[in-house]
């Protein structure tokens, strides 16, 4: 297996599950180790084993093993992967617990730095990939309602971890765990869960406002679900204009786009009343109206651009 410690590299967040076996560049973690099907369990068994004894950090020597799974997953037992989704929450969860103290320090080295944006790159990658495996298959209720396992993504996604970056954080970490949570969206059963929304960050606003139109049109029931996570987005994390962003863009569509939609008009007209039942000091300067088909009456919901 890779000796993370003898080169310290960076993991460059691929487009493609595949491209991480491939040669990178000067400094650019490539996967060593592709573990067979056959020897993954006893290599998970290790990870674990490694995580009890080392910390979450053990993920920089255990990456091949995740990364296996990833490219056996069609062809792994349900509990092996349930096992490895366990193994990467708990990994997460422990990176929530410690890098705090990291961030608030003045005293970090650049090696130090490295190595735990590293161990977040890893983690967060394996963790949203599996994700939206289970998402894909028919085995979506152990992502969306396992019990206890909620809060330990809920707290890892609201540090502030931007400072792990010399740059601007890279937007292939971004896109990884955006497409995640949207894929995680598709669900139906997501509308009955309640929860905080996650925080947007990185200027994914114009990303997001584009999503939740694009989720609004082929999943009716998630009007209440981004209504929620649109108000908190305005009102808690400053995110001002997703608000006007989103009515703008449900605006611009035609009258004959919106009368071959009907459900999108629904699911529309639904959001838009919803999220002014949660910020209800907008006012009436715009207003948008949809009639449904067969001559209902119109949903209206007034909206400040």
């Amino acid at each position: 297996m890779y000796d993370y410690k003898m080169d310290v590299v960076g993991l460059f967040v691929p487009v493609c599950v595949g491209d991480l076996v491939k040669s990178g560049g000067i400094n650019q973690y490539v996967v060593q180790d592709v573990v067979s099907p056959k020897h993954l369990p006893s290599h998970l068994h290790k990870f674990k084993a490694a995580l009890r004894s080392q910390g979450p950090l053990c993920i920089l020597e255990h990456f091949d093993t995740g990364y296996s799974l990833l490219q056996h997953c069609n062809s792994m037992e349900l509990g092996v992967k349930e096992d490895a989704l366990d193994t990467l929450l708990q990994v997460v969860s422990g990176l929530a617990t410690s890098l705090p103290a990291l961030l608030l320090s003045i005293s970090v080295t650049a090696a130090e730095r490295k190595e735990k944006l590293n161990a977040v790159k890893m983690s967060v990658y394996l963790l949203c990939k599996l994700s939206e495996n289970f998402e894909s298959e028919a085995y979506r209720q152990c992502i969306i309602t396992a019990p206890g396992k909620g809060g330990k993504k809920g707290k890892a996604s609201q540090l502030d971890i931007r400072s792990l970056w010399n740059l601007p954080v890279d937007e292939e970490f971004i896109s990884c765990v955006t497409c995640c949570c949207y894929k995680l969206l598709e669900n139906p059963t997501i509308s009955h869960v309640k929860s905080k929304p996650p925080e947007i960050k990185y200027n994914h606003i114009l990303g997001a406002s584009v999503k939740v139109i694009q989720l609004l049109q082929h999943f009716e029931q998630l009007s209440s679900v981004f209504a929620q996570a649109v108000s908190v987005w305005s009102t808690e994390y400053g995110v001002r204009g997703i608000i006007g962003e989103i009515i703008r863009e449900i605006g611009q569509r035609s009258s004959e786009e919106l009368a071959r939609d009907s459900a999108g008009v629904r699911a529309f007209a639904s959001f838009i009343a919803e999220l002014g039942t949660f910020v209800p000091e907008l006012d009436a300067q715009h207003q948008c109206a949809y009639h449904t088909p067969g001559g209902r009456e119109p949903h209206n919901a007034c909206c400040r651009v």
